[in-house]
């Protein structure tokens, strides 16, 4: 940096030569090149589940049909809960290591709470069956035959008799990679970027394309410090419509019951 700015402060007390010109030709277009990128950046959007969108959708529908009960379940299974009972399981990981898996644990959940405004709060249960979501450390976590770094199983289903709902519920549980492909054990910090995008996963996002997401690709040689600002916007965005969802349905009855 010193030196590029010596090559300037020089070049105003001289005519500039062709070198130069053709430098001060690079240095605008990378500018140019270096604000599309980002403006492109400001203006991306972060991936939903397909499954979460499908239940907004019919939120929105049984809302409208009256069905406020069915319509207020579709919404809590987006919203999961204001208080979330977490299970861990660190029985599979060596001894050496299981305090860096807490660790990392701990730090993903306060990640997002702190990233959601404390509107969602994750309390840790001791036992598995009370528990809305299961959370493995493992030495190796698969999909199918594919190495992956975390693996999120989730259910969001609703049972209903006519307009009446007989059950609504959210269940998840996320396996955590904790030793890389050569088998060494996994750093906190890259346990802590592996639970926090599962956890994505769990709050209604999708994975992406872009390198440097929360939700993108896992690498070990780059790691991500949290989601980003529009990838925690769109979580908002998903909660508040639910939210929304919920009140104008509990409105509806209430005001049909008057």
């Amino acid at each position: 940096m010193a030196y590029r700015m010596d090559v300037y402060r020089n070049a105003r007390r001289k005519k500039p030569d062709r070198f130069m010109q053709h430098f001060r030709c690079l240095v605008v277009s990378i500018a140019i090149a270096a604000a599309v990128v980002c403006s492109a950046s400001t203006m991306r959007s972060a991936n939903v589940l397909s499954e979460v969108k499908r239940h907004l959708a019919e939120g929105h529908k049984f809302a409208a049909d009256g069905s406020w009960e069915i319509a207020a379940a579709h919404a809590d299974v987006v919203l999961i809960s204001e208080n979330v009972s977490v299970y861990v399981n660190v029985d599979h990981v060596s001894s050496s290591q299981r305090q860096a898996c807490l660790r990392a644990l701990d730090a993903a959940l306060s990640q997002w709470e702190s990233a959601l405004d404390s509107t969602i709060h994750f309390q840790m249960q001791s036992d598995p069956s009370r528990a809305d979501l299961k959370v493995i450390f493992r030495p190796d976590v698969r999909m199918g035959r594919e190495a992956v770094a975390g693996l999120t199983n989730w259910t969001r289903s609703i049972h209903a008799s006519g307009n009446k709902v007989t059950q609504a519920s959210f269940k998840a549980e996320v396996q955590i990679r904790a030793r890389d492909l050569e088998y060494h054990e996994l750093s906190f910090e890259a346990m802590r970027q592996e639970t926090e995008h599962e956890f994505g996963h769990v709050l209604g996002l999708d994975d992406s394309d872009h390198l440097g997401d929360l939700m993108g690709l896992f690498d070990i040689n780059h790691l991500v410090t949290g989601p980003r600002d529009y990838e925690i916007q769109a979580v908002r965005n998903l909660r508040n419509e639910a939210s929304q969802i919920k009140a104008d349905a509990l409105a509806r009855r209430d005001d049909k019951g008057k």
